[in-house]
């Protein structure tokens, strides 16, 4: 297997749909596509994603119907679940690790993050990814936003020679 692709959703602007894109690729990937992949949500002021996972625990542990299609979809592609891992920007990096580090090898690490770049971790994790996935609402405001957040991620990424950038 090739190196793990971790990509990151982000957007200095909450409510563009990171995490519904997130999800949608992963499921897409992992049931359709066989890829191994995991989700870390760093988005802590909603841990949407975390909220969701659970919310389809208690539904499948409810009702019997879902029960019978997980059994069917497991018979048909012998895969469980993809990961969901909560944690902050702060820390990503080393719950990567322990993703890179586990008995499952990943082809691709999504990383949601939160809506602001303000956020301490959000600009190193993006610098240190490789692929940034930035959904935006195709208006004049959200266009300048995201150019906003462009040119923050590069003028980061040029202050900081520090970093220890994604090899």
């Amino acid at each position: 297997m090739g190196q793990t692709v971790l990509i990151a959703f982000s957007n200095q602007k909450g409510g563009v749909g990171k995490s519904t894109i997130a999800v949608t690729l992963a499921g897409y990937l992992h049931y359709t596509m066989g890829k191994n992949v995991a989700i870390i949500d760093c988005d802590s002021g909603q841990h949407s994603l975390n909220r969701l996972r659970d919310s389809e625990k208690q539904t499948l542990e409810k009702v019997d119907d879902y029960k019978i299609m997980m059994m069917e979809q497991w018979e048909r592609i012998h895969k469980k679940a993809y990961p969901i891992l909560e944690s902050n920007p702060q820390r990503v990096r080393r719950d990567i690790d322990a993703l890179l580090a586990s008995d499952v090898e990943y082809d691709i690490i999504f990383i949601d993050l939160p809506g602001s770049i303000s956020t301490e971790g959000v600009l190193s994790t993006i610098v240190n990814v490789d692929y940034v996935l930035v959904p935006i609402v195709p208006d004049r405001f959200d266009m300048r936003s995201t150019l906003g957040f462009a040119t923050a991620v590069m003028d980061f990424k040029t202050a900081r020679k520090d970093l220890p950038l994604k090899e």
